[in-house]
C-alpha cells in the first residue's frame, strides 16, 4: 500500500544543529547585513530580499564557503531516521528556504546521498 503522505523535513536547526545559510552570512558578509536582517524582522521586507541583499555582502570564494560548511555535521539520528523512511517507501524530502549547495554537501560528508532536496 503506497503511503498518502510526504514528509517533508526541514534541513537547518533540524537535521543540522545550526542555520547554515545564517552561519555563513555571519562569517563572511561585509557589515551591513544585519541592516538587512532587522528590516526583515520587522517586516518591512520579504526573506528574498533580505537574502539576496546578505548574499550580496559575501566577497568569499566558493571553496572557503564550502571548507566552512564542511565543519558542520548532521544530527546523528538522521541516518536512521532515513533508513527508516526508505525501507518503509515512505516518499519524503528535504524542503529548506537555504541553498542546495549546502545541504549537499553537509549530508554527503555524513554519507547520505540519496534524500531529495527541494531548496535554493
Amino acid at each position: 500500500m503506497a503511503a498518502k503522505f510526504f514528509v517533508a523535513i526541514d534541513f537547518d536547526g533540524m537535521i543540522t544543529g545550526a542555520d547554515i545559510t545564517d552561519a555563513v552570512i555571519q562569517k563572511f558578509a561585509r557589515p551591513g547585513w544585519e541592516d538587512a536582517e532587522q528590516r526583515w524582522e520587522e517586516g518591512l521586507i520579504g526573506s528574498r530580499e533580505c537574502l539576496f541583499e546578505q548574499m550580496g555582502l559575501i566577497d568569499a570564494p566558493m571553496d572557503a564557503i564550502l571548507e566552512y560548511v564542511d565543519t558542520f555535521t548532521i544530527d546523528p539520528a538522521f541516518p536512521g531516521f532515513v533508513e527508516f523512511l526508505q525501507r518503509h517507501r515512505i516518499p519524503h524530502g528535504i524542503v529548506s528556504d537555504g541553498f542546495k549547495v549546502f545541504s549537499e554537501r553537509i549530508l554527503r560528508n555524513a554519507g547520505i546521498t540519496e534524500v531529495p532536496i527541494y531548496a535554493n
